[in-house]
């Protein structure tokens, strides 16, 4: 909805104002990966990338008032004979993502289309009334959350029940919990989780967002 960019837009460029440590986490990545691209143009894409978290930010907020048929009508999903092939293995499949595009649809929307829940593994957010909320939002139609805390004999069985898995791998991690890999060229610490389930649980592992 064109007014909900609107805002978001303003909204986004109100956190960048503020926000000034990931304001410069934003600023010195985008430097990192394009060290081509003059200042200008590094602070130039920082805003657009808070304004475009400033859309997701009310986006979500929406999705509350969504009923069933209004999201189904939302989304459309493309790979779907990926899923359906991976499935027949009766295997569990794990589904690994990050943080694009609206990832919060994704419990929402998979229950009311597969008509199975998914069990998608979260972070707790400090602020225990916005956890809550995001709780229920993501359980609405049925789908799972659990913390990842606690996550790892709940993310087994739900592999060894012959049902989906969710994982976001792009936020990083202690050392001590995660691998050392090769990304751009530099060393970073990544979660291993979703290979080793996939091994232990003989899972087929699919990428999408």
């Amino acid at each position: 909805h064109k007014r909900i960019a609107d805002i978001g837009r303003v909204l986004g460029m109100l956190i960048y104002g503020l926000n000034a440590r990931h304001r410069r986490i934003v600023r010195r990545n985008l430097t990192f990966v394009y060290p081509e691209w003059t200042p200008r143009r590094v602070k130039k894409i920082s805003k657009r990338i808070f304004q475009n978290l400033g859309i997701t930010i009310l986006e979500i907020c929406q999705m509350i008032f969504f009923s069933g048929p209004d999201i189904l009508d939302r989304v459309h999903i493309r790979g779907e004979e990926h899923l359906l092939n991976a499935m027949d293995n009766h295997k569990g499949v794990i589904l690994v993502s990050v943080h694009l595009g609206n990832w919060e649809m994704v419990p929402l929307f998979w229950p009311l289309y597969f008509k199975t829940p998914i069990t998608v593994v979260a972070r707790q957010i400090q602020n225990k009334i916005i956890n809550q909320w995001i709780h229920r939002l993501r359980t609405r139609f049925g789908s799972r959350v659990v913390y990842k805390d606690e996550a790892l004999p709940e993310m087994t069985r739900t592999l060894r029940q012959d049902k989906i898995l969710a994982i976001l791998i792009d936020q990083g991690i202690k050392s001590s919990l995660g691998i050392k890999i090769k990304f751009f060229n530099k060393y970073v610490t990544a979660t291993p989780a979703a290979a080793l389930l996939a091994l232990r649980c003989n899972s087929p592992l699919l990428p999408g967002f």
